[in-house]
This record gives structure tokens, sequence and C-alpha cells, in this order.
């Protein structure tokens, strides 16, 4: 291993981007290497030799700065607070610039675990969810995340977040697709893809913190 490239077996000798410099005086014990669906190489690397001193300390999630996302099919995405987005659309230079952003200032991004895949075969749904950039969007930040160190959680789709109020977590149990405000009984009133969004955040936040 060099200072900028790494030798894998059969690949020879690649471009390497390190999360953190290893202490001095340790041993490198093994390499974990793992290919995601867009093509890119991760290597974790395992060294022996630490002590208490040097290990970083365990994030608190409890007040771990985590952003939520909702997929939205008009707009891509509604997240769990305002992230300034361009006019120019969700076009694939404009994800990378988005991803970057977000993947640099949270702490964990929380999702719904759906299959985008199956639901661009939905006849329903199809071209639309394929134009969406929803898909693309989500492989770029879990990379980009994970380079950092960080995590993507990935929210079981049939948690209620759309149904859940985020401000006193009663659940409706009915609500129909049209109503895009969310009204509870508390008097909370907002857009329902940002309160499914705060919910998604806050279900991860339980999940990171259980």
């Amino acid at each position: 291993m060099e200072s900028k490239k790494i030798r894998l077996p059969k690949l020879k000798w690649i471009a390497m981007k390190k999360h953190r410099e290893p202490a001095e005086g340790l041993r490198l014990k093994s390499v974990t290497v793992s290919m995601k669906p867009s093509g890119k190489y991760f290597a974790s690397l395992l060294y022996e030799g630490y002590s208490c001193e040097n290990q970083a300390a365990e994030l608190d999630y409890s007040t771990a700065k985590i952003l939520g996302i909702d997929y939205a099919m008009q707009g891509m995405a509604v997240f769990s607070e305002k992230i300034e987005t361009e006019e120019a659309g969700f076009f694939r230079n404009h994800l990378h610039k988005l991803s970057r952003k977000i993947a640099d200032s949270y702490d964990a991004v929380a999702v719904e675990n759906i299959d985008m895949k199956s639901m661009g075969q939905c006849l329903h749904f199809g071209k639309s969810v394929q134009d969406n950039g929803y898909g693309l969007f989500r492989e770029m930040l879990d990379y980009k995340l994970a380079w950092q160190g960080k995590k993507m959680v990935k929210v079981d789709r049939f948690f209620p977040s759309s149904k859940k109020c985020c401000k006193c977590g009663r659940i409706k149990k009915e609500l129909k697709l049209s109503e895009r405000v969310y009204h509870c009984e508390c008097g909370n009133e907002m857009d329902r893809d940002r309160n499914a969004a705060i919910n998604i955040r806050e279900e991860a936040r339980r999940m990171l913190t259980a």
C-alpha cells in the first residue's frame, strides 16, 4: 500500500482515497474488498495493535445530526429539514453536488428501504420512477457516506412514516394519497412528505440507539 494507491490481487495498483490515517505502530492484518453497483470498490482495512487511547469515541446518535429523506414522485425527494437545491433539476451533475453536500453535512442519513427497480416495473408508476433520479441519488449518497465512515440507515418500508404525526405520535388509520397536507388532532398541520421525512429520521435514530 502506498499513500494514494493500494494493490489488490488480480486488480494490480488502483487509486485509493483514505478515510483516515492509521495510528503509528499498527500492523495491517486484513483487507476486505467490496464492490458497489456503481462499479466502485471499497476496501476496509483492519489493523492490529489498537489501544483504548487510539480508538475514537463512539458517536452519540441520540444527538447526532441525521437527515431523513422521503421519496417523492414529484421533485425526487423531500427532506426532514430545508435543503437548498438548484432549479436546474435533478440531473447527474446536480445529483453529485447535492449528495456530496449532504454527506459532508450530516452524521447519518435515513431513507425508506424501498425497491426502486420493482417500483419502476409497476404499470401505475413506470417511466415516472425511472425519470425521477431518486435511485441514482440514493446510490451516490450511500457511497459518499461510506467514504467518510458515516451511515445510511434503511427504515422498514412498512413503517407508517406517512400516517404517523411527527409531533405527537398519533397514527391515522386512513390517509388518502390525495391528502398532501397532514392534519392531526394535536394541531399539527404540515406538508405530508415533510412529516414522513421527519418520522423516517426519528425511526433511524431509534434504530441507531437501540
